[in-house]
């Protein structure tokens, strides 16, 4: 295995300036391991990437396919899932091991629940259409849906039931989500674009915003975000070839990754995931790869 990264000085933090957000610290150059730890390729442009903790297999989806590909961690392929004419547009695993793909239908969302095998356990309407879907230890799901131009969360039960407990700063923000992550802690991440600016706000547990920040100025693609085991938060940058790493509160902490083909180079990332043991999934979608780091 080989340490690979390139690290910044704290500088990207451009400080929130949303109602109810809190300034980033400028943070130090810090350099944090990040170990490659193998790859493997698929065919195809990857985008969206879960990985399932009950076994450790890892979904992704296939940009040119529409379907949702199901690999070992040693990138194995076991299965491939999913319905002719409908393209995943969020993609989660929750508690027990059963995926839950989003996927936008004139303009409002459907959201299907599929085990392991592929099979179809449950689905659901929803109004609007999907940014992200996330999963929590609980069992419910909470997806970022926009509607005009304003982004919320709904939160849902195994089979699609709602919940009418979301407060309401919760709901209807300016901006388009455009991903979302569980916190180990039971909180959330979002990732937002503002007027071609992007934002994180992250919640607690019971919804309450406990800041938000600006990554960089002028970005204008990412689906990708994930939260590790002691609180970071990292985003995918797609058209900077890189992965920007943010602490709980939104301090800068560093990023890795540069144009290239290299271990631990990307071209347009997508999705990503972090483990509760530290593994670090990316969909390294210009070069039709996984890439599998470890803190």
């Amino acid at each position: 295995m080989r340490t690979v990264g390139r690290w910044l000085i704290g500088m990207l933090c451009v400080g929130a300036f949303l109602s109810g957000g809190t300034p980033c610290a400028q943070a130090a150059a810090a350099e944090i391991d990040l170990t490659f730890v193998h790859q493997w390729y698929v065919e195809g442009e990857p985008g969206l990437l879960a990985v399932d903790a009950t076994s450790g297999d890892v979904l992704v989806n296939i940009n040119q396919n529409h379907r949702i590909f199901r690999y070992s961690a040693e990138g194995e392929l076991l299965s491939v899932f999913g319905r002719e004419g409908e393209i995943p547009a969020a993609l989660a695993v929750d508690v027990e091991g059963l995926a839950l793909v989003a996927v936008n239908i004139n303009n409002n969302c459907r959201i299907i629940r599929y085990d392991r095998f592929g099979n179809v356990v449950a689905e659901w309407e929803g109004e609007g259409e999907v940014g992200g879907i996330a999963t929590h230890p609980e069992g419910y799901s909470l997806v970022a849906v926009n509607i005009n131009n304003n982004w919320h969360v709904v939160k849902y039960g195994p089979n699609g039931e709602s919940y009418p407990d979301l407060a309401d700063e919760w709901a209807r923000q300016l901006g388009s989500a455009v991903a979302i992550a569980a916190d180990p802690n039971g909180g959330t991440v979002v990732a937002v674009n503002i007027n071609n600016n992007w934002h994180v706000f992250r919640y607690g547990a019971g919804h309450e915003l406990l800041t938000s920040w600006q990554v960089v100025a002028g970005v204008i693609e990412t689906n990708g975000i994930a939260v590790g085991p002691n609180g970071t938060v990292f985003v995918n940058i797609n058209n900077s070839h890189r992965t920007v790493m943010y602490g709980a509160g939104g301090e800068p902490l560093g990023e890795f990754g540069a144009e290239g083909t290299e271990p631990g180079q990307f071209s347009y990332p997508s999705g990503i995931a972090v483990t509760a043991t530290g593994l670090v999934y990316v969909a390294d979608s210009g070069n039709h790869r996984i890439q599998v780091f470890v803190l």
